[in-house]
């Protein structure tokens, strides 16, 4: 089970009204620059976050937003490298909002194909 913080609920129906992969203010991210993509991977990503805030009234385990995590990311279709890290950011401030402290490496092996922590 989550211990999910107060106001969880709150914080992702504001990361959800707040716009994505467009350029940040720094230029360290450009943004995706097809409008078409932009748009469809703005919609996954707030897709999940729907499905999160709705699912975690019933299912508030970790297991449960690690599985929405990979189905959206599985929907992404992002090619460029910035971009995947740029879905991964916005995957991160989900897991703050909802007090989730890792991946447990999903992250690592959609952006980079494994999880660094399991080589030894």
């Amino acid at each position: 089970m989550l211990k999910l913080p107060p106001d969880a609920v709150a914080k992702l129906e504001r990361l959800r009204a707040e716009p994505k992969f467009q350029a940040d203010a720094s230029g360290f991210y450009t943004g995706v620059h097809d409008a078409y993509q932009r748009a469809r991977a703005e919609a996954v990503i707030n897709g999940l976050i729907h499905s999160i805030e709705n699912g975690l009234s019933k299912t508030p385990t970790k297991q449960f937003v690690l599985a929405e995590f990979g189905a959206a990311l599985n929907t992404l279709d992002l090619t460029d490298t910035e971009d995947r890290e740029q879905a991964c950011c916005y995957i991160e401030l989900i897991m703050d909002c909802v007090g989730l402290d890792s991946s447990d490496g999903l992250l690592n092996k959609w952006l980079y194909g494994f999880d660094p922590k399991s080589i030894r």
